[in-house]
C-alpha cells in the first residue's frame, strides 16, 4: 500500500509540474493496482482520485487520455473505490468521453463506466439523470453498424460488457436502453460474433438476458430479429457456454405467450426435439441430460398456449407435432407428466383459464398413438382429469374429449383393468342421468360410453353399470339431439347382442 501511495504521489506531483503523464509510473500503479492482495484503504482511495481530478483536467493527447481512463477502470475493479468515484463526479466525465474518435479513449471510457456501475446503486442513479444508457447505446449502436469481425473486437466487448453492468438489476436504466434499440444492436453483435468471437457474443447475450425480461424487453426481442438469431446459435454454435445462454434466455421468456407463438413458428420445436432425441447418444453426457430437460420444458410451455397448439398440431403445413412420432417423443420424455401436474395445479386456481384449455388441448393431441395411451393412463391421467368432470361445461367437455380419445383406436388391451378401477364408466353413466345437465355434456358422455361399447371386454361392465336404462331414460330427453344419440347407441348395442347370439 505504501508503494502505491508514492507512485501517485509521483504521477500526481508530475503531471501538475508537466502538464503530461508518465506512462512508466502509470503503468506501475496499474500493475500494483491488479496484484493488490487488500482492499484499499480511505486514505489511499483519496489520494487515487485527487491524482485522478488533476490528470483530467491536464489536455491530453489521445493516447495519454486513454491511460488516464485506463487508471480510472483500474481503480474500479475495487468494490471499495466505486462509491467514491461517484461522489468524485466521473461518471459524466466518462459519458463526455464517449464522443471521443479515438476508439482507445472510448474503450477505456466503457471500461470505467461498466465498473463503477457494477452493483453501484449511486452509479446508476447518476447514469439515469445523465441519459447515461441512452448514450452507451447511441455508441454500441456505431458499433454494430461498423463491426469487423477481423479486428480484436475489444471495444465491442468493453461496450456490451459497460451496457450489462448499467442495466443489470435497475429496470428503469434497461427500459432506456431497450427504447434506444440496445437489443437489436445487441443481437446484430450476437449474429455477427457467433463464429467469430465467443467472448464477444458470449457479453453481448449476457446483456440480452438482463434487457429482454421486462415488458419492453420482450417487445423488442420479438419485433426485430431475435427469436430468428437465437435459434441461430442454439443450432450452429459449438461452444457450450453460449448454447446455454441461448436456453437461459429462452426460458426466462416462456410465460409469455406471444413468445411462445414467435417460437413456435420460428421452427423451436424442430430443434428442441431433436436435442431431446440426442439423449440416447449421449447417456452419460450431464450436460446433454441439462439441455434434454431444458427442451423438454420449454416444449411443455409451448404446449400450453392455445395459438401455439393451433400451429404445432393443426393441419397445415409445418405442424410438426402431428405426426405420431413426435408425440410419442414428448410423451417418452414425460411431458404428458408435466403437462398433468400443470393441469393440477391451475385446476386449483382461481382463473384457470386459457392455460387450462392448452394443456386439455395438448393433452388431447398426445394421446393419439395408442402406445401413449396405455403412458397417460399408468400416468395418473383418468385420476386428474375425472375430478374435473364436476366443474364447468367447457371442462367437462375436454374431460370427455380426452376420455374418449384415450379409448379409441383399441390398443387398450394392459389397461383395461386401470379404466375399470377408475370409475369411468360409472361416472359418465351417473353423469348423463344428471337431471338439468348441459345437454353437450351429456352428448358428449355418450360418445365416450359409445366408444367403450365397441370393445368387447367392456360390454359387461357397461351392462352392470346400468347403461342400457339410462340410454332408455334419455330417449325421451327434450334435446333432439341427446334424445338421437341415445336411439343410435341403443340401437348399436342390441345389434352387437344380436350378432353375439347368430
Amino acid at each position: 500500500m505504501k508503494e502505491l501511495s508514492e507512485l501517485l504521489q509521483k504521477l500526481k506531483l508530475d503531471a501538475e509540474q508537466t502538464k503530461t503523464l508518465d506512462f512508466n509510473v502509470a503503468d506501475s500503479i496499474i500493475t500494483a493496482l491488479q496484484s493488490k492482495q487488500d482492499p484499499l484503504d480511505d486514505t489511499t482511495i483519496e489520494g487515487i482520485l485527487e491524482m485522478i481530478l488533476v490528470l483530467l483536467a491536464i489536455d491530453h493527447t489521445p493516447r495519454n487520455k486513454a491511460k488516464v481512463l485506463m487508471l480510472i477502470a483500474e481503480i474500479a475493479k475495487s468494490e471499495e473505490t466505486r462509491v467514491p468515484c461517484v461522489k468524485a463526479g466521473l461518471i459524466s466525465t466518462l459519458l463526455s468521453h464517449l464522443e471521443s474518435e479515438e476508439l482507445s479513449v472510448v474503450l477505456q471510457a466503457l471500461r470505467a463506466i461498466g465498473n463503477i456501475s457494477y452493483e453501484n446503486e449511486q452509479a446508476k442513479s447518476v447514469l439515469l439523470e445523465c441519459q447515461g444508457a441512452e448514450k452507451i447505446v447511441k455508441k454500441l449502436g456505431d458499433l454494430e453498424k461498423n463491426f469487423d469481425e477481423k479486428s480484436d473486437n475489444r471495444i465491442e466487448l468493453a461496450a456490451c460488457g459497460s451496457l450489462l453492468n448499467v442495466a443489470s438489476d435497475d429496470g428503469a436504466l434497461a427500459d432506456e436502453a431497450v427504447s434506444f434499440g440496445a437489443i437489436s444492436f445487441l443481437f446484430g453483435f450476437v449474429k455477427q460474433s457467433v463464429h467469430s468471437n465467443p467472448n464477444l457474443c458470449q457479453m453481448a447475450l449476457s446483456a440480452l438476458s438482463v434487457l429482454v425480461s421486462s415488458d419492453k424487453g420482450k417487445e423488442s426481442f420479438l419485433e426485430g430479429e431475435g427469436v430468428a438469431i437465437l435459434r441461430m446459435v442454439l443450432e450452429e454454435s459449438d461452444d457450450d457456454e453460449l448454447i446455454d445462454l441461448g436456453f437461459e434466455i429462452v426460458t426466462s421468456l416462456i410465460l409469455d405467450d406471444n413468445v411462445k407463438k414467435a417460437l413456435v413458428k420460428q421452427g423451436y420445436t424442430e430443434y428442441l426435439l431433436k436435442v431431446v432425441s440426442s439423449l440416447k447418444d449421449e447417456k452419460n453426457d450431464e450436460l446433454a441430460k441439462q439441455r434434454v430437460q431444458s427442451s423438454a420444458d420449454i416444449i411443455v410451455m409451448l404446449l400450453t398456449e392455445d395459438e401455439s397448439m393451433k400451429v404445432l398440431f393443426g393441419d397445415g403445413n409445418g405442424a410438426v407435432l402431428k405426426a405420431y412420432e413426435n408425440c410419442i417423443k414428448l410423451v417418452e420424455i414425460g411431458a404428458h407428466e408435466k403437462l398433468l401436474d400443470l393441469l393440477a395445479r391451475t385446476s386449483r386456481s382461481e382463473d384457470p383459464g386459457r392455460r387450462q384449455q392448452a394443456v386439455f388441448s395438448a393433452l388431447k393431441n398426445l394421446s393419439m398413438p395408442a402406445s401413449n395411451k396405455v403412458k397417460l393412463v399408468e400416468s395418473g391421467c383418468l385420476d386428474v382429469i375425472l375430478p374435473l368432470l364436476s366443474t364447468s361445461p367447457f371442462v367437462q367437455f375436454k374431460v370427455l374429449e380426452i376420455s374418449e380419445q384415450v379409448i379409441k383406436f383399441g390398443g387398450l388391451t394392459p389397461i383395461i383393468e386401470m379404466f375399470r378401477d377408475s370409475g369411468l364408466i360409472q361416472t359418465l353413466i351417473k353423469l348423463i342421468k344428471t337431471q338439468g345437465i348441459n345437454p353437450q355434456t351429456c352428448y358428449n358422455a355418450m360418445a365416450v360410453l359409445e366408444s367403450f361399447s365397441l370393445k368387447e371386454y367392456f360390454h359387461r361392465d357397461l351392462e352392470v353399470a346400468g347403461l342400457n336404462k339410462a340410454l332408455d331414460d334419455l330417449t325421451s330427453h327434450d334435446n333432439a339431439n341427446v334424445k338421437k344419440r341415445a336411439l343410435i347407441i341403443l340401437t348399436r348395442i342390441k345389434a352387437q347382442k344380436i350378432a353375439q347370439q347368430d
